[in-house]
């Protein structure tokens, strides 16, 4: 997961931009940005928990695009969905 640069959601290409240091200065692990459609991951974390936080973030595109914009602003629902999709995908085989 740590090589993905970017990806689309319907039509939109989301970027994936690695930031180092978003917790110490947003206290955060992953921001998404539906202004600017695109995703800051800080590379500084766990491979399970970088897995998990770009999920996470994915899941904040797909609703954004979709105009989720109550669901979207769910974040219990969000990291669910977000850790869910993490492990379908680690586990794929």
């Amino acid at each position: 997961m740590r090589h993905v640069k970017r990806f689309q959601i319907l039509g939109h290409t989301i970027k994936v931009k690695k930031v180092r240091g978003l917790m110490k200065k947003h206290g955060c692990y992953g921001r998404w940005s539906e202004l600017n459609q695109h995703i800051e991951i800080d590379p500084a974390q766990p491979d399970t928990l970088y897995a998990h936080t770009l999920w996470h973030e994915i899941t904040h595109a797909i609703l954004a695009n979709l105009h989720y914009l109550e669901l979207n602003a769910n974040e219990q629902l969000v990291d669910g969905i977000g850790g869910a999709l993490a492990q379908i995908h680690a586990s794929m085989k």
